[in-house]
C-alpha cells in the first residue's frame, strides 16, 4: 500500500473524522452558535408572539365580560336606587301625614279639657249616694260636658293607622294623652247614664301610665295621691310634640325609649268601654 493510501485511510477513520469535525466546529463556532441562536430566537419570538396573541384575546374576552357585568350591575343598582328613592318618598310622606293626623286628633281631643278638669274635682262616690231626684238634676248638668262625645267625634280621633309610621314613643305619649281625656269624658257620660263609675274605668291605670311617661313626677304623686291626671296633660303634650318632630325626620325610638313606650302602653287599656247608649246632644 502506498503512502497516499495510508494517509487517506487515516483521514477517513471515525476517530480522525470526529476530530476533524470538532476542529471545524471550534473554528466556526461563533458562526454556528450565532446561526443556532438566531433560529432559536426566531422560534422563541414566534412562540411568544403566539402566546401573547392568545393571552390578549382571552384578556379582551374577560374585559368585555367584566364590562357587561358592570353594566348589568349599574342597571340593577340604578333600578334599586330608584325603587328605594320612591319608597322612601312614600314612607316619608306617610310619616308626615301620620304626625299631622295625630296632632289634629290632639287638637280635637282638647275640646274635652274642661270635661277632664271637671271630672278630676268631682266626687263621684258622693254623686252615687244622691237620691233619685238630685241625681236626675245632676245628670242635666253633666250633659254639658258630654256634648262633644259623639260617635263622629270618636271616629275623628281614631288614629290607629298612624301607629305604623310614628315612632313608639310618639304613639305611647299620644295614647296616654288621649286616654286621660277620653276616660274623663266617659266617666261623666257614665254619670249621665246612671252607671256606677267604679265599675267602668280603673283610674289607677292612668296614674301608672303617667309615672311611666313622666317618672320625675313620682314625688308629686306621693305628696298628692289624689291629684288629677289632667294636670299632667301639658307635659305629656310637650313630650308628644318632641317625639312627633323626631318621627317627621324619620328618627326611630332608641331601645331605652321603646322600652319606656311599651311600659306606658302596657299600663293602659287599648280602648275604653262606652256606657249604654250614646247621649243625644241637646238641640
Amino acid at each position: 500500500m502506498s503512502v497516499t493510501e495510508h494517509i487517506l485511510q487515516w483521514l477517513l477513520s471515525p476517530v480522525i473524522a470526529i476530530a476533524v469535525l470538532g476542529s471545524l466546529i471550534f473554528i466556526f463556532r461563533e458562526g454556528i452558535l450565532r446561526l443556532i441562536g438566531e433560529r432559536l430566537s426566531l422560534a422563541t419570538q414566534r412562540d411568544l408572539q403566539s402566546r401573547q396573541h392568545d393571552f390578549e384575546q382571552k384578556l379582551d374576552e374577560v374585559r368585555r365580560a367584566s364590562e357587561r357585568i358592570q353594566l348589568t350591575q349599574q342597571r340593577v343598582l340604578a333600578s334599586l336606587l330608584e325603587i328605594s328613592s320612591e319608597r322612601a318618598k312614600v314612607v316619608s310622606k306617610r310619616e308626615i301625614e301620620a304626625a299631622e293626623a295625630i296632632w289634629a286628633s290632639v287638637d280635637k281631643l282638647n275640646r274635652l279639657l274642661i270635661t277632664a278638669q271637671t271630672a278630676d274635682v268631682l266626687k263621684f262616690d258622693a254623686i252615687e249616694e244622691l237620691d233619685t231626684s238630685d241625681r236626675a238634676k245632676f245628670r242635666t248638668i253633666v250633659k254639658m260636658f258630654t256634648n262633644n262625645l259623639t260617635p263622629d267625634f270618636m271616629e275623628s280621633v281614631n288614629c290607629q293607622w298612624t301607629r305604623l309610621y310614628v315612632n313608639e314613643a310618639a304613639w305611647a305619649f299620644y295614647h296616654a294623652y288621649s286616654m286621660i281625656l277620653l276616660s274623663s269624658a266617659i266617666r261623666m257620660m257614665a254619670v249621665e247614664s246612671g252607671i256606677t263609675d267604679s265599675t267602668l274605668f280603673d283610674k289607677t291605670v292612668l296614674r301608672e301610665a303617667i309615672l311611666e311617661a313622666l317618672p320625675h313626677q313620682k314625688p308629686t304623686f306621693e305628696k298628692f295621691p289624689n291629684i288629677g291626671s289632667s294636670l299632667f296633660l301639658d307635659e305629656l303634650r310637650q313630650a308628644l310634640i318632641t317625639e312627633l318632630r323626631k318621627s317627621i325626620h324619620g328618627e326611630q325610638s332608641t331601645e331605652k325609649e321603646a322600652e319606656k313606650a311599651r311600659a306606658i302602653l302596657n299600663a293602659l287599656p287599648t280602648e275604653i268601654p262606652i256606657p249604654g247608649e250614646w247621649p243625644v246632644p241637646p238641640n
